[in-house]
């Protein structure tokens, strides 16, 4: 049952062990491995396993974000989880689109990287790791379009993020455009 709150954003929280434990998954089928084997590359730093985790974990927040709707409207990636060179302390880098910037927005996103925390030190047995697991940086949609701080970062040919998550047109209430009639429709 959700309630309203003034930013329009549900209630709902991320599951954080079950992203972790699909993103294992993720890597296991990826690099032909058991999950067990996963884990154990992953406990001791690799950085095929680091990298592919946190690929699939920013896919898992992305897909998060698509349901809650309200707003968001791109997930994008970079950095070392790009690169292939992730280890175990290493961040997720983010940049989050959304139709307007607001501080209930910063504070699901905090919620959502403790609760990542936590269940990545879980999954890997250890107290050594990341204090944060995202690098989110917020760019709203005017950012996005004019190039302007990280919104410049998404046409960086240096840093060559990959958009996870992009909204539909008419999902952000943009004009659908028709395209032409078909032959068939005009002729019968």
């Amino acid at each position: 049952m959700s309630r309203n709150i003034p930013s329009g954003l549900l209630t709902a929280e991320l599951q954080a062990e079950v992203v972790l434990n699909r993103a294992v998954r993720f890597c296991a089928d990826r690099m032909y491995a058991t999950p067990n084997r996963v884990l154990r590359r992953l406990q001791l730093g690799e950085p095929e396993p680091h990298s592919t985790l946190r690929y699939a974990v920013a896919k898992g927040i992305g897909e998060y974000l698509k349901d809650l709707g309200c707003g968001f409207r791109a997930v994008y990636l970079y950095g070392s989880a790009m690169n292939g060179d992730a280890g175990i302390c290493s961040d997720i880098d983010l940049i989050v689109v959304v139709e307007h910037k607001l501080d209930q927005v910063s504070n699901l996103l905090q919620r959502l990287d403790l609760a990542l925390v936590v269940s990545y030190r879980t999954l890997l047995r250890s107290a050594r790791g990341p204090t944060a697991l995202l690098d989110v940086h917020i760019v709203d949609v005017e950012q996005e379009r004019r190039s302007d701080g990280y919104g410049a970062v998404l046409c960086s040919p240096e840093t060559s993020p990959v958009c996870l998550w992009r909204s539909s047109p008419e999902a952000s209430g943009a004009p659908v455009s028709q395209g032409p009639p078909s032959v068939s429709s005009v002729h019968g």
